[in-house]
């Protein structure tokens, strides 16, 4: 399970790795499970949230991703040490 905060308006992006054959049939890209996002703190205008998917898919801030922004907005800079991607680390069985 990924782990991360956001603040009010910021987001986070959930695509399919590039990687990922363009002819592979949705079942089998999502598997069994899907994706599932659960809130795991609210506090102070933070929310924690908890990612889990299927390998075949990377989950970005939404800041880095240029999609999203109007013309004039500049991307916001990662902080000193931060990783621009998250990869999910396999939890253990539990």
């Amino acid at each position: 399970m990924l782990l991360l905060s956001r603040k009010n308006h910021q987001g986070l992006v959930i695509e399919p790795d590039a990687s990922v054959p363009l002819d592979m049939k949705v079942t089998d890209l999502f598997g069994e499970t899907g994706i599932r996002i659960k809130v795991i703190d609210v506090e102070q205008g933070v929310v924690k949230l908890g990612i889990d998917a299927p390998d075949d898919f990377k989950i970005l801030r939404d800041e880095l991703n240029n999609w999203n922004e109007l013309p004039d907005q500049q991307p916001q800079k990662s902080k000193p040490g931060g990783a621009n991607i998250y990869r999910r680390r396999r939890s253990s069985p539990q």
